[in-house]
């Protein structure tokens, strides 16, 4: 649990962080789920049950009217998964707590085991797209247009971005302006006529009050700059 959460909330995540706890992790639910289906642990379980799925049913039911109380844009981003949240979350959430309640420990465990069997077969798919439109999608196009322009790239401010660095397909800078040894070191790279900068949206107002920027193209969470 200390692995994931401190992994979790890191800046930077890859998977092979925390892939060695899986194992051990596996092993530990087996024996939980095994003892359960014998007769032990049934209250402790059976309440997680009541109030994971609890939560579930009421996100399923908000899913549904999505539509009313989103902003369009942010609905629109989402819409395409709405479906398969609202009837994949809404199923296993309503037969999870149907079986808690008539003791059918084996199907309880099997709808667990569906539930997650399914979102990983089809909405992986649905969720990765998703997160392209929150960012990600900007950060391709802006290292793609760099290399058709044989610009060279800087990410300032945000660490490494590895979707920039796969697309781009050669060397990124990453400066931070909070770090004195990259503004000495690096930061003349900035004002380079041949550089674009990619920088967070809400990094450019403070960045705008110290350098003349020109916006070469504007995206949802990230733009392309140059400095001036």
């Amino acid at each position: 649990i200390v692995t994931m959460l401190f992994f979790s909330v890191s800046k930077t995540k890859l998977i092979t962080y925390i892939l060695p706890v899986y194992f051990f992790t596996s092993a530990i639910l087996g024996f939980v789920w095994d003892k359960y289906i014998k007769g032990e642990f049934t209250k402790s379980i059976n309440l997680s049950v009541y109030i994971s799925s609890t939560i579930f049913l009421v996100c399923a039911i908000a899913a549904m009217f999505a539509k009313l109380y989103l902003p369009k844009q942010l609905y629109e981003d989402i819409y395409t998964a709405q479906a398969f949240c609202v009837l994949t979350i809404g199923i296993f959430a309503v037969s999870s707590i149907v079986f808690a309640l008539k003791n059918k420990k084996v199907c309880l465990f099997a709808s667990y085991v569906i539930f997650i069997l399914v979102i990983s077969a089809f909405g992986t798919r649905l969720f990765y797209n998703i997160d392209y439109k929150f960012g990600q999608n900007d950060l391709m196009e802006y290292a793609k247009w760099a290399k058709d322009n044989k610009q060279q790239v800087i990410v300032l401010n945000n660490g490494r971005k590895y979707s920039v660095y796969y697309y781009y397909g050669a060397k990124v800078y990453y400066i931070s302006l909070d770090n004195e040894q990259d503004r000495i070191n690096e930061g003349h790279r900035l004002f380079d006529r041949e550089t674009v900068v990619i920088v967070r949206n809400k990094d450019l107002p403070e960045l705008e009050k110290m350098y003349k920027i020109y916006t070469v193209k504007d995206g949802r969470k990230f733009s392309m700059v140059r400095f001036r």
